[in-house]
């Protein structure tokens, strides 16, 4: 009986780890810095890219960037992106989701719509809101405006009932210019694409937790985890964004937005103020590509 006692609760204490092992875990109210970040946006296979709307040639390229001073932002989760936003605290630098006291956040963002005036940072936005434990005015997410349209005088098709019919993807996610220090906290770094109601999220470094429960309550997985592990590297995402609709040419006033979102995912493991570290000279690309399926 003296024996079963203390094997019993080892037992237990590893039933407790394994279960506290289960939550994600919540930064406090540390912000991260990210120095210098470049997002751009690459267009493929006949398509033409910009982050403001002016017709003609004047601006449009087969990619569009811009780079950004410093940004601080404060963990956030989602899982719909243009829907719900939340924030938690926890008590302290590594501390699990369940041990957190204050109750969950939904924050008050509204998203941009339209980007501001040309230039080099003409295309961002921030989400902000106010954090009701400190009251301070906190950034949850940095958005990047875009728009799409051919590159030739015909709108392009995409979809259709042919044998053969074109569709928008997401061809592939690089990343560059973070070392090693900030790896475990990129691990916790979300991209999110979004076309008007078609909505993406992705994990592109390995090691990122691909399931969690969005404030408190939704259960969520990413559309992908990536494999990054080092400074330059691809994550091929092959995801498709537009099947239906179409394109506009190249001479229209209203081409397709489309809108790439990067924050941190509060839910992931590895969004904990003991990983806080400023990423310097993050850039981030992402590829759309006209492929032609099979019927």
């Amino acid at each position: 009986m003296k024996k079963l006692i203390p094997a019993l609760c080892l037992l237990l204490i590893s039933a407790i780890l394994m279960g506290t092992s289960t939550y994600a875990w919540f930064s406090m109210n540390t912000q991260v810095t990210a120095t210098g970040m470049q997002v751009k946006a690459v267009a493929e296979s006949g398509l033409l890219i910009n982050y403001v709307t002016t017709v003609g040639d004047s601006g449009w390229s087969n990619s569009s960037d811009t780079t950004s001073p410093a940004i601080n932002l404060t963990p956030a989760s989602t899982a719909t992106i243009t829907g719900n936003w939340f924030h938690n605290h926890s008590n302290s630098s590594s501390n699990a989701v369940d041990y957190v006291t204050d109750t969950w956040t939904a924050l008050s963002i509204t998203p941009a719509t339209t980007p501001a005036a040309a230039g080099t940072n003409g295309a961002r936005t921030l989400g902000t809101f106010v954090d009701g434990v400190s009251g301070d005015t906190l950034n949850a997410y940095v958005k990047y405006i875009y728009y799409i349209k051919s590159s030739s005088a015909s709108a392009i098709s995409i979809g259709g009932e042919s044998d053969t019919y074109k569709e928008l993807d997401i061809d592939k996610i690089t990343i560059t210019g973070q070392n090693a220090d900030g790896l475990d906290l990129c691990k916790s770094l979300r991209v999110g694409v979004v076309l008007g109601s078609t909505v993406k999220i992705f994990a592109p470094f390995a090691g990122a937790t691909g399931s969690y429960t969005v404030g408190g309550a939704t259960s969520y997985s990413v559309d992908a985890v990536g494999t990054l592990t080092t400074t330059v590297t691809e994550f091929a995402a092959n995801t498709d964004l537009m099947t239906t609709g179409s394109i506009p040419a190249v001479t229209s006033s209203s081409p397709t937005e489309v809108d790439i979102y990067v924050w941190f995912e509060g839910e992931d493991a590895n969004c904990k103020s003991d990983n806080t570290e400023v990423l310097n000279n993050l850039s981030i690309s992402v590829s759309f590509n006209l492929e032609t399926t099979a019927d």
